[in-house]
């Protein structure tokens, strides 16, 4: 059990064995515990720094083990106040990671005019992002078309949502229609719920963006050899179309939720049709979900709205009916 706190099981036995025979002799530790006596002599004293024996000069060996409640509560408290010490070291160099992303940021961004500057490649962009996200004091807007990021980006991006609802700002995020589906995306939508953030759809988004405090905005600039970067505007001439698209965008768009069924229209018709097709060539939910690359949880609910919509009683039934009243062509491949 010592081993859980840094201590060996040669420490143990040593512990153990003064603790039912108060009276052993140096020797007789030695023996119990399988070691020598300067071995001993030195777990003794590694046990008096733990804090679970103590000196007592009537016996022995000059010490005596602690009742092993108290025993356990002292090595508990050491590892608490360790694990504490830890923590603050690691905030200690979180809080110095602002100047290291500054000196990155400045040394390999450039500037197209005092309003502009032009970030060269993906890297340079997300730490840009994580800065102005970082910096920003009351909301930071933004809009996501096409399909689901990656597992690798949102686990990338959930510290800073959560700093951002930490710090109380007005969280924004409009995404694609066509981006619901895969759970690690579904779960992430939901997950900024939780902290507080808004999250709306819409069919097509035309552009992606991010607004920082209604002042910054950052749009995709792809590169004459072809490589993603992005450009930051700054100051209202600039940003004032950008806020202005993202307003319509925000005003037509639909609230994601958790109750949200495809008759809300989280899904689309045309995703329905694909499902409906599948159903009716007699393929599972497992493999419906993994040749539209979605999640199962998604199939079920498509299927469930579908048979809503058919007036079917099983998923079986579903696929029959899209197929003999002509809702789905099994004519043509999917």
């Amino acid at each position: 059990m010592f081993d859980r706190f840094g201590l060996s099981a040669g420490h143990e036995r040593v512990y153990r064995h003064l603790l039912l025979v108060p009276e052993a002799r140096i020797e007789e530790l030695a023996a119990a515990s399988g070691a020598d006596v300067p071995e001993v002599r030195q777990s003794l004293a590694d046990l008096d720094e733990a804090g679970v024996v103590g000196q007592r000069a009537t016996t022995p060996t000059g010490h005596y083990s602690l009742p092993p409640e108290q025993a356990f509560e002292v090595l508990i408290a050491r590892e608490e106040a360790r694990l504490e010490a830890q923590r603050a070291a690691l905030y200690a160099a979180r809080d110095e990671l602002p100047e290291l992303v500054n000196d990155y940021v400045t040394q390999r961004r450039s500037g197209v005019g005092s309003d502009v500057e032009y970030l060269i490649d993906s890297p340079l962009v997300r730490s840009r992002i994580y800065q102005l996200s970082a910096a920003a004091t009351h909301s930071v807007w933004s809009t996501h078309p096409g399909a689901a990021v990656s597992e690798a980006a949102v686990r990338a991006a959930l510290p800073l949502e959560r700093s951002a609802a930490e710090r109380g700002l007005d969280q924004r995020m409009i995404v694609s229609l066509e981006s619901l589906g895969p759970a690690h995306w579904d779960d992430y939508l939901s997950t900024l719920l939780t902290l507080g953030h808004s999250v709306r759809l819409l069919p097509a988004i035309p552009q992606l963006c991010l607004i920082f405090d209604r002042e910054h905005a950052l749009i995709p600039a792809r590169g004459a050899d072809g490589s993603t970067g992005a450009y930051v505007l700054h100051g209202d001439s600039l940003v004032a179309p950008i806020l202005a698209l993202f307003e319509e965008l925000w005003s037509t768009a639909t609230p994601f939720g958790t109750t949200n069924t495809p008759g809300d229209g989280v899904f689309t018709e045309a995703r329905m049709r694909q499902v409906a097709t599948l159903l009716a060539k007699g393929l599972k939910d497992e493999s419906v979900a993994r040749k539209l690359g979605i999640s199962v949880r998604t199939v079920r609910r498509i299927i469930s709205a579908l048979a809503d919509e058919l007036n079917a009683e099983s998923r079986f039934q579903a696929g029959y009916l899209a197929s003999s009243t002509g809702w789905v062509d099994l004519t043509r491949g999917s």
